[in-house]
């Protein structure tokens, strides 16, 4: 969601530094030294596996996207005993304040604690060497890499004929996904706010199958 909003500060007691002897650390042997030069210019999160972050609370397990924006981590919680995604900002102020707003408009439309709206949650919020860091509830697959991968079961099986033209989702699962992103939708509108990105990639299905819509 890109909706400008008023800013919050910090979670109190959550400026903390990762554990790591310099700011912007060598990344894995997978990317090329220009394409880590190029990304440190830019101010991204150069991940590696098992930097701490918010001391040692939080634990880098692998990347589970980049943009624009910066990178989104797939990460281990200590304290909580469970997987986190965590969305690593590009320690530009033009994108911190973004991030900014976006946390402030997360906790507004999780204000209402009675309702059952399915949209990632925002479990909290800290800052490390310039980077905001958005920690929110681990979900997946996306709609877009559901739809994938069904396609490509169903050519494995037809042996590689256009006999999967159209076999990808039942009409109910059609259905479900459709009605939780019209719910969500309708939500935000009555609270004077509007999805601005909503893509099959930010549709991300819960474990139990239900989609969530994210920002």
């Amino acid at each position: 969601m890109s909706i400008s909003g008023q800013k919050r500060t910090f979670e109190e007691g959550g400026l903390t530094e990762t554990k790591r002897p310099a700011e912007y650390a060598s990344c894995s042997t997978s990317e090329s030294v220009g394409a880590q030069e190029e990304q440190r210019a830019e101010r991204h999160y150069i991940m590696r596996v098992d930097d701490r972050f918010d001391g040692d609370r939080y634990r880098v397990i692998k990347q589970l996207g980049k943009g624009t924006f910066g990178r989104v981590v797939e990460m281990w919680d200590e304290l909580e005993q469970s997987h986190v995604a965590v969305k690593v900002v590009r320690a530009v102020e033009k994108y911190s304040r973004e991030a900014e707003i976006e946390a402030e408009i997360l906790l507004e439309v999780q204000k209402d604690a009675t309702l059952d709206l399915p949209i990632g949650r925002l479990v909290r919020r800290f800052s490390s060497q310039g980077h905001c860091c958005l920690v929110f509830n681990k979900l997946g697959p996306s709609l877009y890499h559901a739809l994938r991968g069904v396609k490509r079961e169903a050519e494995r099986r037809s042996r590689g004929k256009a006999l999967y033209a159209g076999r990808f989702f039942s009409l109910a699962q059609i259905s479900r996904v459709a009605l939780d992103c019209f719910q969500t939708l309708a939500h935000l509108h009555s609270i004077k706010l509007a999805h601005t990105d909503l893509k099959p990639e930010n549709i991300l299905f819960t474990a139990a199958g239900r989609p969530d819509v994210t920002s």
